[in-house]
């Protein structure tokens, strides 16, 4: 695939659409969806839920370098029979999981990923803007159940969201989408709504003040870090936007004290 002057990320592969679906067929499993993953393709669980991230990161070129080692794609195949038997189940029925063949079978191929010069261009620019807090994760937005195939997958790494979460108080997350020149802030929620507040008892973080009266908890966001972030995104991107997620979406010093 040829390389633009778009920020892309490139996913070298040129195999079957869906390796050995004939043999899989013969089991009744037909193709469901494709994933970029590390991870080995078999799940105890059953099903993938893979999510690109890298914690702790030192930085983007930290993330990028470690997302081009040894990449592979996940091919699954689904059998809709069995499927729709489990779904059937009472909730109070148990399965017995070594007489019922499992809803998924996997295979794997090996990929190469390649990023284009000009998203590896941009990238440290974005990394000195929270080089100053710190970050903890760096991901891919990416909703893997959804793609069919791989020039699905492909369309959807030609245009690459990222997300970085900082180390800023009520600063969920930053996301980038690079073709769109657009920068995103996500911020938790300044009045949290806990179920069953009473239950927990006075064990919250410092920065935070307890409402009995409605089972909400009013949490401090550090404004002048998320303002200073958000100007220096505007020195980058033509648009950035400030979401504020739901209430009931608790921020991890939150849920540790839950």
């Amino acid at each position: 695939m040829s390389q633009n002057n778009s920020s892309s990320i490139f996913i070298d592969y040129d195999g079957e659409e869906f390796p050995n679906s004939s043999q899989h067929a013969l089991a009744g499993y037909y193709p469901d969806s494709v994933f970029l993953s590390h991870d080995d393709a078999k799940s105890p669980n059953e099903s993938l839920h893979i999510n690109q991230t890298l914690e702790k990161p030192e930085d983007l070129q930290d993330f990028f370098v470690k997302l081009s080692e040894r990449p592979r794609l996940i091919f699954r195949y689904q059998n809709k029979q069995v499927s729709r038997s489990h779904r059937e189940k009472r909730r109070d029925e148990d399965i017995d999981k070594y007489r019922t063949a499992p809803v998924f079978s996997f295979g794997e191929a090996e990929t190469r990923i390649e990023l284009s010069e000009n998203l590896i261009n941009q990238l440290d620019s974005l990394d000195e803007i929270l080089r100053e807090y710190g970050v903890n994760e760096i991901g891919l937005c990416c909703d893997w159940e959804n793609f069919s195939s791989v020039e699905h997958l492909e369309s959807e790494l030609n245009n690459p969201r990222i997300y970085m979460r900082p180390k800023v108080q009520g600063l969920a997350s930053v996301e980038y989408s690079w073709n769109e020149c657009k920068a995103e802030i996500n911020l938790y929620s300044e009045e949290l709504n806990v179920n069953n507040l009473t239950e927990y008892g006075e064990s919250f973080p410092v920065d935070m003040r307890r409402n009995k009266s409605n089972e909400t908890v009013m949490y401090i966001r550090d404004g002048n870090a998320v303002q200073n972030i958000r100007r220096e995104l505007e020195n980058i991107f033509e648009t950035v936007e400030t979401e504020v997620l739901p209430n009931h979406v608790l921020p991890e010093d939150v849920r540790r004290e839950l």
